[in-house]
């Protein structure tokens, strides 16, 4: 005799239906019918079918790789029926398209494996991919085996986030200290190669943390983009739109000191700015931004910020008023730009001098001497550096005060790492112009 208590709460018109004909009336055994007006005289709808086979879930290890890094792939597998699966036929490949389908173009990987999973049984594979370029990629895996009956659980696509490990995005200019009624915001820069997917990413200070976009936004490569509370910037720097991304809760920036962080969506920091007032680096008026010097210089660096030189206080989404270029040559050292004039009008205010040593590492000394032989200032005194760096000059001596008009002689000594031998030699660096 069978028995079985029905369970209630079912929608109007949908049956319960045994799952396993021959297996006991346990409520565990039963549930409601997939179809309208249930089965009657057909097979259950819930019944097992002879051939299923089911692709669980698939991930990868770690869950952000960097870029041209290799990872893995994993997949699990489920046999949902009746019979033993023998065989199964992988398909992985990047849905360019989007169309949940391995078009021939698209596939990477196939492969059949042996395998041996009973009713209910769970097997595990992984597979080790090449390193991708940064990006954003949909990653897809199709399962096959002979015979299957219901080919409605044997795909799936996820997401993908290949991280640039260089670090590209950057903090790029800071407007700390508005004109009253204005807002604060913060720019960013993408000094890399590939276009980067902001989405998830963060942005802090000292007291808060914030998402910069919960949806997906390209920063694309050397392009800039601007971060705040308030669009009404886009009309008033005469910005591009698509250039500016409205973040409802963006930290207040302290107008004399502040610690900024850039995260990417992997919680991995990016880029960080403790600034200080003082790094204006002369008196300005609200309004005035914070910008940075050369994007490939340290943002930790004072030497590498100042004053916004550009008549309208601040250059949001385009190129900063006081970049300088750097040098292309690839000699001991080379000073770009020579002549240059540090008079605060945005134009070749400061020098870039950057190094490049005959090994790995060494010591690096670079003093400053006027046309009578006098040392005026020192830029490296002794300083332990890699192969390859920069050092800025603001035309400042080392009382702070802006140096006079003339030729300089700049004094380079390069020590050689564990011994006691070191080159020497002399540049003439050119300042035409001064307050």
């Amino acid at each position: 005799m069978q028995v079985y208590y029905y369970s209630l709460g079912n929608m109007p018109g949908f049956s319960d239906e045994k799952i396993h004909l021959v297996a006991d009336n346990t409520p565990e055994n039963w549930g409601n019918s997939l179809m309208f007006r249930g089965t009657p005289g057909q097979k259950n709808s819930l019944s097992l079918l002879n051939i299923d086979l089911q692709l669980d879930s698939i991930w990868i290890n770690p869950n952000f790789p960097p870029s041209n890094v290799a990872f893995q792939i994993f997949a699990s597998f489920v046999n949902a029926g009746l019979e033993i699966i023998e065989h199964i036929n992988f398909t992985i490949f990047f849905d360019y398209n989007q169309n949940l389908l391995p078009d021939s173009l698209e596939v990477v990987y196939q492969e059949t494996l042996v395998t041996h999973i009973v009713t209910s049984g769970y097997e595990e594979l992984d597979w080790e991919m090449t390193g991708l370029e940064t990006g954003s990629y949909w990653l897809g895996i199709l399962a096959e085996t002979v015979g299957d009956e219901n080919m409605n659980n044997n795909l799936k696509v996820i997401s993908l986030e290949i991280e640039s490990a260089e670090n590209p995005v950057i903090i790029n200019e800071i407007m700390f200290n508005p004109v009253s009624g204005e807002a604060e915001w913060i720019e960013l820069y993408n000094k890399g190669q590939n276009d980067i997917n902001l989405g998830q990413w963060l942005i802090a200070d000292v007291r808060d943390t914030v998402m910069i976009s919960t949806d997906p936004y390209i920063l694309n490569s050397h392009d800039y983009t601007v971060l705040g509370d308030d669009s009404s910037i886009i009309n008033y720097y005469a910005m591009r739109r698509f250039n500016f991304i409205y973040i409802p809760s963006f930290p207040t920036l302290n107008n004399d000191t502040d610690d900024l962080k850039l995260f990417s969506s992997s919680k991995r920091l990016q880029d960080r700015v403790m600034y200080h007032n003082s790094w204006m680096r002369r008196e300005v008026l609200p309004g005035t931004s914070l910008e940075r010097i050369h994007p490939d210089i340290s943002s930790m660096l004072a030497e590498n910020w100042a004053a916004s030189a550009d008549p309208t206080g601040a250059t949001p989404g385009k190129l900063n008023s006081i970049f300088i270029e750097k040098p292309t040559e690839k000699s001991v050292l080379e000073i770009q730009p020579n002549p240059f004039s540090p008079d605060g009008d945005g134009f070749e205010d400061f020098v870039i001098f950057e190094y490049r040593l005959p090994f790995p590492t060494g010591y690096l000394t670079i003093q400053i001497y006027d046309i009578k032989g006098r040392k005026i200032k020192s830029i490296a005194e002794y300083t332990a550096v890699g192969q390859h760096g920069n050092f800025i000059w603001d035309g400042r001596n080392d009382s702070g005060r802006f140096s006079r008009m003339g030729i300089y002689v700049i004094l380079v000594r390069i020590f050689e790492p564990y011994t006691d031998k070191y080159s020497e030699f002399k540049k003439s660096l050119v300042l035409v112009k001064n307050r």
